[in-house]
């Protein structure tokens, strides 16, 4: 008889599949957490899911959101220059003008199951992939730590989703 797996090294979030530890820009990261991210309009929407990960020494970010409908990135944009502005005083967001409009120019339109992954390391860098394929780099993974505070910061893009990605399902 034929057993099923468990998913024991993935964590499912609707239809969609985390691992729960991945190797990615010569780094591995443990899975911190993961949420089903949905807005209420006149009814419930689904939006994405997402993951996040931590460096195993807790230096590194890793975002992973996968799309439930399609989006445009002038909409991704605009909801992060929010958060950000709201996070940030007009100094503090002058100070990252250059690597942000970069970051941002490189967001592509997205369609259902696609999904774009951010990671920060210290001391080597910002990523921003799409399906896999790298739109934008740098070597300033303090920038991407401090963008990354969209949703991981004070106060976060939305609570919930915070909470949820920060509180731990390994």
């Amino acid at each position: 008889m034929l057993i099923p797996p468990l998913y024991a090294d993935v964590v499912r979030v609707r239809n969609h599949e985390y691992p729960k530890e991945m190797e990615a820009q010569d780094t591995d990261w443990l899975l911190q957490g993961t949420h089903h991210f949905t807005v209420r309009l006149l009814v419930k929407l689904s939006v994405f899911t997402g993951a996040y990960y931590e460096e195993q020494d807790g230096t590194g970010r890793r975002l992973a959101f996968t799309y439930t409908r399609d989006l445009k990135a002038k909409d991704l944009v605009e909801k992060a220059n929010e958060a950000l502005a709201e996070q940030n005083s007009p100094e503090q967001l002058a100070a990252y003008k250059e690597p942000l409009d970069a970051i941002q120019a490189a967001y592509i339109d997205v369609k259902e199951n696609d999904a774009y992954t951010i990671t920060a390391i210290p001391g080597k860098g910002t990523w921003l992939h799409l399906n896999g394929e790298e739109l934008y780099s740098n070597d300033d993974g303090e920038f991407g730590l401090w963008y990354l505070n969209i949703w991981l910061g004070d106060p976060p893009i939305d609570a919930k989703l915070k909470k949820a990605l920060m509180g731990g399902t390994r």
